[in-house]
């Protein structure tokens, strides 16, 4: 027998995306999507579209897609459609058939224009029945119960978001975002390490890991280098000083 209503969160990342629902459902998935290269592919996959780490681990036979730049949807035909197949796979991960209604809270960046926002309403009118776009940094504000002089700083992959919150929802003139988020520093961190160790074959992948695993707050630097993964016969033992990512030693294995 159906249920009444399924309540569903959504936060669009840059990187990676978030669904909880009110039955307890919470799904971490990375925001990259793929399609087959060819009828080969589609018949070996067994489907038109893959999601997430699932696509990571085939993306030899796909065509992958990041359908979200800077916090908002690429204005493209493909990445709306895209985006459109990836709200409805998250939200079909909490099991809506079970209920009646499902209503759905997405969050927008700062700064997300009307025609952004339109594009996410539409992506997810065909798989809920009613749906809410608001500020992430507003979201993040209102579950705290911190709604009221409060400056909210969003630090994400694709954009840093700021908003200041004062007892109402935040207007256009009340929030920001600047494109120097996390995907920009994983662009410096490889362009150090290379500009210093010319022919450094360093992904993107592993600039994120780095930095997940050794960032650090604190007014001084660590007492001890942080030494990286084998690279070429050798290691890497980094010297983080005040200036992040900047002073590196090469040390034998």
């Amino acid at each position: 027998m159906a249920k009444d209503v399924l309540y569903i969160g959504i936060d669009l990342g840059t990187f990676r995306s978030v669904m909880v629902s009110s039955d307890s459902h919470e799904v971490e998935e990375l925001t990259v999507i793929g399609t087959p290269k060819d009828p080969i592919a589609r018949n070996f996959l067994k489907r038109d579209v893959l999601f997430g780490e699932e696509a990571l681990k085939n993306r030899l036979a796909l065509n992958l897609f990041r359908p979200l730049e800077l916090g908002v949807i690429k204005d493209t035909p493909e990445d709306r459609e895209f985006i459109a197949h990836f709200i409805t796979h998250l939200i079909g991960l909490s099991d809506p058939e079970e209920y009646d209604r499902v209503v759905a809270v997405i969050g927008a960046p700062a700064e997300a224009s009307h025609v952004d926002k339109t594009a996410i309403f539409d992506a997810a009118a065909g798989s809920v029945n009613s749906a809410m776009i608001i500020s992430e940094p507003f979201a993040v504000a209102y579950a705290l119960d911190m709604i009221n002089h409060t400056l909210v700083i969003d630090i994400g992959a694709g954009t840093t978001d700021l908003c200041r919150v004062y007892g109402t929802i935040p207007g256009p003139g009340d929030q920001m975002h600047t494109g120097y988020a996390g995907d920009y520093v994983d662009n410096q961190i490889i362009k150090e390490v290379q500009s210093k160790y010319n022919g450094a074959q360093i992904t993107k992948d592993m600039a994120r890991r780095w930095k997940e695993q050794h960032s650090f707050v604190s007014t001084g630097a660590p007492d001890d280098p942080v030494r990286l993964g084998a690279m070429g016969g050798l290691r890497l033992a980094m010297e983080v000083p005040e200036e992040m990512w900047k002073n590196l030693t090469l040390a034998s294995r």
